[in-house]
């Protein structure tokens, strides 16, 4: 098995910072961050260390100066920094103790690569399946279609005969005569009379002149011709 295992020690100045908020929070195990701090005025080699984004303290005076030239240098991934003991009877400067170990790229690269084609093999699993569910709802689809089909009753066509011969004669009259029917009895249909419009007279009284005037004349008496009477002789020749 590789040795990954680099060092270890007890966190600096545990007691300044923001350690004793966050105690309860740390375990074994848990994972710190370095953070390099070039600009600090007492030490240019200063290495802090975070969990989160709490400063618990710093790197021993005596090792930061070989991590502070790893870190400076932009290798910032290459350690892995994480709590082994925890003990809150101790002397403050001696409560937390870490330890740091070179991080293992290859498998790092080989786990990443596995998670990769995990993902990979999902998504072609998902679109398999769901092609796969197509079809089968396609031929389902189709088998159903069929079937009604097959259960439906088959329509007979009625074809109807057209007369022929003296029939189709004597269709074609009885048609014509309908017809005629038809026009003769629109033709003969009663009108309403025009209305004739009668003027009004306009003479004071009935036996005015006005009214005299505009009545018809009455029709001139017919003479009837008188009956001639036979002589009496004539009647006495007659008799003997």
């Amino acid at each position: 098995m590789l040795d990954r295992h680099y060092d270890n020690f007890n966190i600096a100045e545990f007691t300044y910072y923001d350690g004793v908020d966050v105690f309860d929070e740390l375990k074994i195990g848990t994972e710190l961050q370095f953070v390099p701090e070039p600009e600090n005025k007492l030490d240019e080699s200063a290495v802090a260390l975070y969990y989160k984004e709490y400063k618990l303290g710093y790197v021993p005076k005596d090792k930061n100066c070989e991590f502070g030239k790893f870190l400076n240098c932009g290798h910032t991934d290459l350690f892995e920094i994480k709590i082994n003991r925890l003990s809150s009877s101790e002397h403050p400067e001696q409560q937390v103790s870490v330890v740091v170990k070179i991080k293992d790229k290859l498998k790092a690269e080989k786990a990443k690569a596995t998670s990769e084609n995990a993902a990979v093999d999902v998504t072609e699993n998902a679109a398999a399946n769901a092609a796969a569910n197509a079809a089968a709802n396609t031929a389902t689809n189709a088998a159903a279609n069929t079937a009604t089909k097959a259960a439906a009753p088959a329509t007979t066509e009625v074809r109807v005969k057209k007369p022929r011969g003296r029939a189709a004669v004597m269709a074609k009259a009885r048609a014509a005569a309908a017809a005629a029917a038809a026009t003769a009895a629109t033709t003969a249909s009663p009108q309403a009379p025009a209305e004739v419009p009668v003027k009004k007279t306009r003479g004071r009284k009935l036996g005015s002149k006005n009214v005299k005037n505009r009545l018809p004349a009455k029709p001139a008496p017919i003479q009837t011709p008188p009956v001639q009477t036979p002589p009496a002789e004539l009647n006495t020749t007659a008799q003997n």
